[in-house]
């Protein structure tokens, strides 16, 4: 099921198109879940900004998280 979707530019990631979806889409109350390239500090605001709760993946070399 998709909820909303954004177009991106040439050459940009889904980096840039994330905070977009955020929103288009009601997640107040929803737990939303990312991949590592979803794990940006950005994006963890946006997301407790809109009162959501939220599992993002990161992977091995995020030293500061992995421990």
């Amino acid at each position: 099921m998709c909820l909303a979707q954004t177009a991106v530019e040439a050459k940009r990631t889904e980096v840039v198109a994330i905070p977009q979806v955020l929103d288009l889409v009601q997640v107040k109350g929803s737990v939303v879940t990312l991949d590592a390239l979803g794990c940006q500090r950005a994006v963890a605001a946006r997301l407790v900004e809109k009162e959501a709760d939220y599992v993002l993946a990161f992977k091995q070399n995020q030293g500061e998280l992995h421990r």
